[in-house]
């Protein structure tokens, strides 16, 4: 029964000994960083002859001034020191050692884990304004309200998050000439107010990539870090006018047209303006959102035409480019099917297709193709008013491959050509099929046989397929497919649904091809 006497009034003593550690202000209060607070320790009654000792201990709170106004009683020994935080945002010890009256030497570790100050990220909810998005017109000024609740403080590196206290201080980042009250931004300086704010435009920063910053500031002291690893931004949208000048009536034969330009803002002012690069164009009759374009001669070629479109401190050209006359433009030729093929045979089906040699040129709305023997000048015509010319050679010899361009002025004067030699079937690498279709003329269905095959057709794999294009020999486009498995090289192909008239039949077989010229009578 002693024995748990004793053991009782020991548990006691050392409870009544661990309660006397304390300190003021405690652990739970809230500190600036750098400022200097005066702390009173309590502890159990300490040896005669000795004096307690504090150390800067985890992550190095700044001691300023050792133990001060030490005082006994029977039981506790109180004193002071002087200590800063540093301006980190984590947890910071100080470390009091002693050796308590009868006792062997103790330490006891203060945290402090409420700091304020934004050195690191916060775990805590951000800031979240109630705008997503400023919406400003160009060339107004407007007001956008800006609010959001107060966010918290924040220790790093704990587990589960410390979030505590309250920041009411933040600071404004806007595009210059833009403000918050009476307070001008001239687009680098941070203005100071709190989480509610209204923020004026002027009539046109901000347009290009424009956003509000807004960040919380340490309100503690002057030099403090602030929440430069919180920033919230805030995009601002000032978009540009949609102007236009209609599509429609590109090209000018002989006489005039008028333009006009659509989107203009309240307030903008337009100039006039064409170039005159081949001495064809002039303006007249210019308004605020038209204008007249001549052709002031018979020459042919093309201007580009610009409204030049003034708002506030904005300018806006928009342009469109005419062309007067019969078109100009001159091309390279490529063979489009097969893909840059310079071997070419007869009966078989060619594709070509032009391309600008001059980057000023502009495409026009259709073409003119055409063949004919080369060193010759009686030309063939190919009903084709498409971009593609399409062309098959029953012949052997060497050819001129011509293009015109096409407006609705004309056909223009000065052709490209594309000189080739075509050679007797099979040339282009020595393989081919026949290709053969009946009847032909048809109505409504085609009956497709491939024979005379190379040893390289017959071995091609069972999974490749066979198909077949029907293509438009005035477009050379493709006006039907159809898809078979290799399992037979006769097929039915239904054209009941073409419209009569003249096509190619391409029959691909791998990498193989051959074509044949079809007709369809209704």
């Amino acid at each position: 029964m002693k024995k748990i006497y004793k053991l009782f009034v020991l548990s006691f003593i050392i409870s009544i000994s661990l309660s006397a550690q304390n300190i003021s202000p405690n652990q739970d209060v809230e500190f600036c960083p750098l400022a200097s607070i005066t702390f009173t320790v309590t502890l159990p009654r300490v040896e005669n002859g000795t004096t307690p000792k504090v150390d800067s201990w985890t992550n190095t709170p700044i001691l300023i001034s050792g133990v001060n106004n030490l005082n006994h009683t029977s039981s506790h020994t109180t004193f002071t020191f002087v200590g800063q935080f540093r301006d980190v945002n984590i947890s910071q010890t100080f470390r009091v050692s002693y050796t308590p009256t009868g006792g062997a030497p103790a330490t006891k570790d203060f945290d402090f884990k409420r700091v304020k100050s934004f050195f690191y990220g916060t775990s805590c909810t951000p800031i979240q304004p109630n705008v997503g998005q400023i919406y400003s017109p160009r060339c107004e000024i407007t007001n956008t309200a800006i609010s959001f609740n107060n966010v918290q403080w924040s220790t790093s590196f704990e587990n589960p998050a410390l979030c505590f206290g309250s920041v009411t201080s933040y600071e404004y980042l806007l595009p210059n000439g833009w403000s918050i009250g009476s307070n001008t931004s001239n687009g680098n300086n941070w203005i100071s107010d709190s989480n509610s704010v209204t923020v004026t435009s002027d009539s046109s920063n901000g347009a290009i990539n424009g956003v509000v910053y807004v960040r919380p500031v340490n309100s503690c002291a002057t030099g403090l870090r602030n929440g430069q690893s919180q920033v919230v931004q805030i995009p601002i949208s000032r978009p540009a006018p949609t102007l236009s000048i209609p599509e429609t009536d590109v090209e000018i034969c002989n006489t005039s047209k008028n333009y006009t330009i659509s989107g203009l803002p309240t307030g903008a002012t337009t100039t006039w303006s064409i170039t005159n690069n081949y001495g064809v164009a002039g303006i007249s009759s210019a308004t605020n959102t038209s204008v007249q374009v001549d052709k002031i001669n018979s020459g042919n070629g093309y201007e580009t035409l610009t409204a030049k479109v003034k708002h506030c401190s904005f300018t806006y050209p928009k342009t469109k480019t005419i062309q007067f006359g019969l078109p100009t433009a001159t091309f390279d030729i490529f063979t489009y099917v097969p893909l840059n093929s310079e071997c070419f045979e007869t009966d078989a089906f060619y594709i070509f297709r032009p391309t600008l040699i001059n980057s000023y040129d502009i495409y026009p709305t259709n073409y003119q193709w055409s063949y004919r023997i080369n060193g010759t000048t009686t030309e063939t015509i190919i009903s084709s008013t498409g971009e593609d010319g399409a062309f098959m050679f029953p012949n052997t010899g060497i050819y001129d491959i011509l293009v015109r361009p096409v407006n609705s002025c004309g056909v223009g004067n000065t052709p490209s050509v594309k000189t080739i030699t075509v050679q007797m079937s099979p040339a282009c690498g020595g393989m081919s099929f026949r290709l053969s279709a009946s009847p032909n003329p048809t109505t409504d269905y085609l009956n497709v046989a491939i024979d005379n095959e190379f040893s390289e057709h017959i071995k091609l794999n069972k999974v490749e397929k066979i198909s077949y294009r029907l293509y438009d020999v005035n477009r050379a486009t493709i006006i039907k497919q159809w898809i078979f498995n290799n399992t037979t090289n006769k097929q039915q192909l239904n054209v009941s649904d073409i419209k009569r008239g003249h096509y190619i039949l391409v029959a691909q077989k791998g990498k193989y091809q051959r074509s044949i010229g079809v007709i369809i009578s209704k």
